[in-house]
């Protein structure tokens, strides 16, 4: 839970420093947008975070437990703090629909990059929503990676 807390906190104070003042909905979307920014960069980094013994909701799986419900949670969360409200303006409506597709995006690379996390029936669900196969964002992640090396080592 701490966690949570540590995303939502860090995204509402940025907001402050980058607007000045918030209305109640800016402060509870930037405290929620950091919620769950935070559980996905722990999905993403899970490997990393069992190695480190940091505890997380991904981390906290029991052995040969399987985060398909964990997952199913963040993308149902996510969906609902982007879902758009009578007072949003059009660009703030677009602005969620973006978010909404791209976080589902870096979820589907996360697991993509480490299948076993989830149910091999949940993996074909979150597949068919994909415009490629799961398994190419770990194809794609390790290309762009020796493409950076190239370059590092060029400049």
């Amino acid at each position: 839970m701490s966690r949570f807390f540590k995303g939502g906190t860090s995204v509402l104070a940025d907001a402050y420093l980058i607007k000045g003042k918030l209305t109640y909905e800016e402060m509870f979307f930037s405290f929620q947008y950091g919620a769950f920014l935070q559980l996905l960069d722990d999905l993403q980094d899970k490997d990393e975070d069992e190695f480190e013994s940091s505890q997380t909701l991904f981390t906290n799986l029991k052995a040969g437990e399987k985060a398909d419900s964990e997952i199913r949670h963040l993308i149902a969360y996510i969906y609902s703090v982007n879902t758009p409200s009578a007072s949003d303006s059009s660009n703030t409506t677009l602005l969620k629909e973006v978010i909404s597709q791209c976080t589902l995006l870096m979820i589907m690379e996360a697991v993509g990059k480490q299948p076993s996390i989830i149910s091999d029936t949940f993996y074909k669900e979150i597949e068919s929503y994909s415009k490629v196969r799961l398994s190419f964002y770990k194809k794609l992640n390790k290309r762009i990676k020796e493409q950076v090396a190239v370059l590092e080592m060029s400049g």
